[in-house]
């Protein structure tokens, strides 16, 4: 195939829920160790690439996250950075364009989405136009590369759900994946720096075994779908109202939506709550949209569908 063919490359850059996000102490190096079960979910930023003489990427987000992302610090800049250092200059040029709909700096991994969304991107796109043997060398790179990145960005490589330890980077894909609709709630609450910020709230006394994983991990595996949103725990809740002055009050709007308990994401302030079924999901996120909260009814997304690169030709007058 010719270099400059005329096609297309599309894929998903989805949210994730932490179902549980356990902390089990400090390590040697200053990073804490968790365990940590996740899943991504159908609220995502898009990625598009084009072939083009030289590379350049376009933003398509509200102003002032626009205005952030293309200052040249973001992941989708970072990742198109450490691709082309490994793989050297005789590569074909591309345009990337980014849809931005998931909220920054809320818990989601966004941008760590967008950084792994661009390695399979651009990787599809070599594959494609000079063959496989071109990206060979980059392929047993590729999770050093994301880890590189940020801790997340070696989960959504491939997303769906699966067990992180480490600091996030060590990965076990659960085959059983659960199917569940859930309601997203992103209190407008922010925070500079807070992940470390949360971190450092922390005492031992917050440190966990990592025995509410594994449990989750087992009912996962016997079939209970239930199970996510019965056990689902995080760490950070302990210390999130200090972090987050008011988060109270969004989490019972949320659960009052959804009829259970409301669960932080991340490091938050991103909420979410189960609900039994589509219908329950749209109507509890339009009721929270009729406050002016910003409010999602997503599904889990599967390991299939969250790292799908669709490749489509591009219509040509002759």
């Amino acid at each position: 195939m010719a270099r400059d063919a005329p096609f297309t490359f599309t894929t998903r850059a989805p949210a994730k829920v932490n179902w549980t996000l356990e902390v089990l102490g400090r390590r040697p190096d200053g990073y804490h160790e968790i365990v940590s079960l996740l899943s991504t979910v159908s609220l995502c930023d898009r990625l598009r690439l084009t072939s083009a003489p030289a590379w350049s990427v376009t933003v398509d987000a509200p102003e002032p996250l626009r205005a952030e992302l293309l200052s040249g610090d973001n992941l989708v800049q970072r990742a198109l950075s450490a691709l082309r250092g490994g793989a050297g200059p005789a590569l074909p040029a591309a345009h990337l364009h980014l849809e931005k709909r998931i909220p920054a700096a809320a818990g989601l991994g966004g941008g760590s989405s967008d950084g792994a969304a661009t390695l399979r991107l651009v990787i599809a796109y070599w594959r494609r136009t000079v063959g496989p043997a071109a990206v060979a060398p980059l392929r047993p790179r590729l999770l050093a590369i994301a880890a590189g990145l940020g801790a997340d960005v070696p989960f959504f490589l491939r997303g769906g759900t699966q067990l992180a330890r480490g600091r996030g980077e060590l990965l076990t894909p659960i085959a059983a994946e659960p199917w569940r609709w859930l309601v997203l709630l992103v209190p407008p609450l922010s925070l500079p720096h807070k992940t470390a910020r949360l971190y450092a709230l922390l005492t031992p006394r917050h440190y966990t075994d990592g025995t509410r994983t594994a449990r989750l991990a087992a009912a996962l595996a016997a079939g209970d779908d239930e199970a996510p949103c019965r056990e689902a725990f995080n760490a950070f809740d302990a210390v999130a109202e200090q972090a987050f002055p008011g988060l109270g009050r969004y989490r019972a709007l949320l659960a009052d939506a959804c009829g259970g308990p409301a669960h932080l994401s991340g490091a938050g302030p991103a909420l979410f709550a189960c609900a039994p079924d589509a219908v329950a999901a749209r109507a509890a996120a339009a009721r929270l949209r009729r406050m002016g909260l910003a409010a999602w009814a997503v599904s889990t997304l599967g390991r299939g569908r969250a790292a799908r690169v669709v490749v489509r030709r591009v219509a040509t007058r002759t």
